[in-house]
C-alpha cells in the first residue's frame, strides 16, 4: 500500500518537474527575435486582422487563428495595425494565388502574448502524450516519452512561436486519450478531436490509433459504433466551428467579398455562403493548391523520418533553424523499424499479437498513417513540421521498446541505461539548442 503510494507520488514529482523544465526551455529569450518567424508573419497579422474585423484570406481553419485573436480584443488599434505583413491577392494576368509578404518589425504589436500561447500548448501537448501513452503502456513508457518529447528541439521550436502545432497536437491527443481508454468516452474524445481539426486539418495524421484500436477490438461492433461516433462528432464539430467562427469574426458578405477578390469570382452573398468557404478552404488545403509556386524550404515525407529537410528560418535575422535532437530523432527511427521487423516476423510466422505488445502495434499503426496522406493525396508543399503527429508516435515506440526491453534487467543495468538514455538526450538537445534559440 505504501509503495504503492510512494510510486504514484513520485509518478506526479517527476511530472510536474518535466512542466517545468519545458517551460522553462520555451521561454528563455522568447522576446527574441522581435520581427516574425517563417509563418508567424501570417498568424500574427491574421489575428490582428481577425481583432480589427478585417476580411482576408487563409486555408487554415479558424479555430487557432481564434485563439490566437483572443488576447488582441483588449489592445490598441494602433498597435494592431503593426502586424501587416502578408497581403494574399490573384494575379490579375493568371489565375494564380500570390502572397505580397512585407516584412518588418513587430513594433508596438504585442506578440509576446501569443507566443505565450504557443507556450501554453507545448506544455498541454506534453500532457497529453504523457496521458494517452500512459493509458496505452502505463506510467513508465509515458514518463520516458514525455521526457523524450520535452527535450526535442523542433517540437521545442514549434512550440515557443506563433504557431499551431502546438494547439493541435494537445487537442489531438487528448482526443485519442478519451477514445483509447478503458471505458472510452468516443463523444468527450471526439469533440476534443474535432477541436483539432478545426486548429489545423493536418490534425487528421493523428487518428491512426483510433482506427487500429477498432481493427484489433474483440468486439468489434461495439468498438466500431465507437469509432464511429467519434468520427462523426470529430466532424461535426469541425464543421460547426469552422461555420459559426468565420460567421462570428468575418461576416459572410465580408469574407465572400475577399473570397470573390481572390479567386476572380463573382458569387453572391447567400445563406449558404460558409459552406462555399468551406469547400474552398478544403480545395486549397487537400487538392495541393500551393502559394507562389515551389517552396525552397520543402521536402519530401521519407526525408523526414531521418531528419532531412530542416528548414533554416533566415528571415528572423538569427540562426534558427528547425533541427530536431538528433538523439531523440534517430532513436525513435530505429523503435520504428524495430516494430516492423517484429510485427513482420511475428506475422510470417503466425504468431498471434500478444497484450503486451498491443500497445506497440497501435503505436506503429498510427505512425504509418500519420504518414499515408503524404504519399497519397497530399499534393501540396510539404515540411518538416508535418513530422509531428509520426513523431510523436514514433517517440512512444522508443519508450515502449526500451522500457520492455529493461523489464526483466538487474536494478544496475537498468539504471546505467536509463542514465546513458538521459545523458545522451541532453546532449542531443544541448547539439540543437543553438538553432532552436538562434544562438
Amino acid at each position: 500500500m505504501l509503495t504503492n503510494i510512494f510510486q504514484k507520488q513520485l509518478i506526479k514529482i517527476v511530472f510536474f518537474s518535466l512542466i517545468i523544465i519545458s517551460a522553462l526551455a520555451h521561454i528563455y529569450k522568447i522576446n527574441l527575435p522581435a520581427i516574425p518567424v517563417f509563418d508567424e508573419s501570417y498568424f500574427s497579422t491574421f489575428a490582428a486582422q481577425n481583432a480589427l474585423g478585417e476580411p482576408y484570406f487563409d486555408i487554415h481553419p479558424p479555430l487557432g487563428r481564434l485563439i490566437f485573436t483572443l488576447p488582441l480584443f483588449s489592445k490598441s488599434r494602433e498597435a494592431l495595425k503593426d502586424a501587416d505583413f502578408v497581403r494574399t491577392y490573384r494575379s490579375p494576368t493568371s489565375s494564380q494565388i500570390i502572397t505580397d509578404y512585407r516584412p518588418g518589425s513587430y513594433k508596438s504589436f504585442p506578440y509576446l502574448d501569443l507566443r505565450l500561447i504557443s507556450v501554453l500548448s507545448g506544455l498541454a501537448f506534453l500532457s497529453a502524450l504523457f496521458f494517452f501513452i500512459r493509458e496505452l503502456a502505463g506510467d513508465k513508457v509515458a514518463l520516458l516519452a514525455m521526457f523524450l518529447a520535452a527535450l526535442e528541439n523542433a517540437l521545442l521550436l514549434h512550440t515557443r512561436l506563433i504557431l499551431m502545432d502546438g494547439m493541435y497536437l494537445a487537442l489531438g491527443l487528448f482526443g485519442l486519450y478519451f477514445f483509447v481508454r478503458k471505458y472510452p468516452k468516443p463523444i468527450l474524445g471526439g469533440l476534443l478531436f474535432g477541436a483539432a481539426l478545426a486548429v489545423k486539418l493536418t490534425a487528421i495524421a493523428l487518428i491512426g490509433p483510433a482506427l487500429v484500436l477498432w481493427m484489433l477490438s474483440g468486439d468489434k461492433k461495439t468498438a466500431g459504433k465507437n469509432f464511429l461516433k467519434f468520427c462523426l462528432i470529430s466532424f461535426g464539430t469541425l464543421l460547426v466551428l469552422w461555420f459559426s467562427i468565420n460567421t462570428l469574426l468575418s461576416p459572410p458578405g465580408e469574407r465572400l467579398a475577399s473570397f470573390n477578390e481572390i479567386m476572380g469570382t463573382s458569387l453572391a452573398p447567400a445563406f449558404w455562403t460558409p459552406i462555399i468557404m468551406f469547400l474552398k478552404d478544403i480545395l486549397v488545403s487537400f487538392v495541393g493548391y500551393t502559394f507562389g509556386g515551389n517552396n525552397p524550404m520543402m521536402s519530401p515525407w521519407y526525408f523526414w523520418p531521418i531528419l532531412l529537410g530542416t528548414i533554416h528560418y533566415d528571415n528572423s535575422g538569427m540562426n534558427i533553424r528547425l533541427v530536431g535532437n538528433i538523439f531523440v530523432w534517430y532513436l525513435s527511427t530505429l523503435a520504428v523499424l524495430a516494430a516492423i521487423v517484429k510485427f513482420a516476423r511475428d506475422g510470417i510466422k503466425k504468431i498471434s499479437l500478444s497484450e503486451e505488445y498491443k500497445p506497440a502495434l497501435i503505436l506503429l499503426g498510427g505512425y504509418i498513417f500519420a504518414l499515408v496522406p503524404f504519399f497519397t493525396i497530399i499534393r501540396r508543399a510539404t515540411f518538416l513540421y508535418h513530422y509531428f503527429p509520426a513523431l510523436a508516435f514514433a517517440i512512444g515506440l522508443a519508450a515502449f521498446f526500451i522500457i520492455k526491453f529493461l523489464e526483466n534487467k538487474s536494478k544496475g543495468i537498468k539504471n546505467t541505461a536509463i542514465s546513458a538514455i538521459i545523458i545522451l538526450t541532453v546532449i542531443g538537445f544541448i547539439v540543437s539548442a543553438p538553432y532552436t534559440y538562434g544562438l
